[in-house]
């Protein structure tokens, strides 16, 4: 602060960001833009400008790059699982929703399935009793091209874990792979940085699941030809007794 002071004292304009209030321990951010004033001498006279606070736009900041740093660490999974695992993790503990749940669509049933839960969602443990139908409001979401917002997810159906009650709840598909689901205390919560940032993750989450996909395609097949590439030596070496008996004998009468 005492630069940009002393930039504006020697006819400098000055634009700039920093922490203020040592009461939060300088969790206030504040930006500054100002320039001198001169008088007729050509001396600074006086300063003009604004101080504007940014604290909620540094916060999105922040969260950005620590989602960007986070999904990261979605190129490493190799199963779907372990993605899943990640995709929940990084929404609540990165962007902030702590009570946030992971559904796998079932094609062949046609429901979403409980696959991944933050710890602080209990008795989401993949009990096929808890999949949701047709009839839901996930599955309405799950078809949709963008996140949904519940302002009361009681008012639409039962909870899915009554120690756990939900109100409000943003919903956000992804791709094929299953449904994001995160809950919150008051609507007010889900801004447009919390959609902007949930839809992220679920765009890296829909290349991440379709790679470990394809990973698991290729540890299986690579299996498979393994497993045919013993069976196949097995074989051969069956065969190659099987010819050497019949040589045997004819060299043996041979001898004879």
């Amino acid at each position: 602060v005492a630069g940009e002071i002393e930039k504006l004292r020697a006819g400098e304009e000055t634009d700039a960001e920093y922490r203020v209030n040592p009461k939060n321990e300088f969790q206030t951010w504040v930006w500054v833009r100002g320039k001198p004033i001169f008088d007729d001498d050509g001396e600074v006279e006086r300063a003009a400008g604004f101080v504007r606070e940014i604290t909620d736009r540094k916060r999105r900041e922040q969260q950005l790059d620590a989602l960007n740093e986070a999904t990261k660490r979605l190129a490493y999974e190799k199963t779907p699982d372990a993605v899943a695992e990640q995709v929940v993790d990084i929404a609540a503990s990165e962007i902030g929703h702590p009570v946030t749940m992971l559904w796998q669509y079932d094609s062949g049933e046609d429901s979403l399935d409980p696959w991944m839960a933050s710890a602080a969602v209990s008795g989401f443990d993949g009990d096929e009793s808890q999949s949701l139908s047709a009839t839901t409001v996930e599955m309405d979401a799950f078809q949709s091209t963008g996140p949904t917002v519940v302002d009361d997810h009681r008012l639409v159906s039962d909870a899915v874990d009554p120690d756990t009650p939900l109100g409000p709840v943003l919903l956000v598909p992804i791709a094929e792979y299953g449904l994001l689901s995160v809950a919150a205390k008051t609507i007010a919560e889900f801004d447009v940085t919390d959609k902007h940032l949930l839809s992220i993750l679920a765009g890296n989450a829909e290349a991440a699941f379709e790679r470990a996909e394809r990973e698991q395609a290729l540890e299986t097949y690579k299996n498979k030809l393994e497993e045919s590439n013993e069976n196949l030596q097995e074989f051969a070496y069956i065969a190659s007794h099987d010819l050497q008996e019949p040589l045997r004998s004819v060299t043996s009468y041979a001898d004879l």
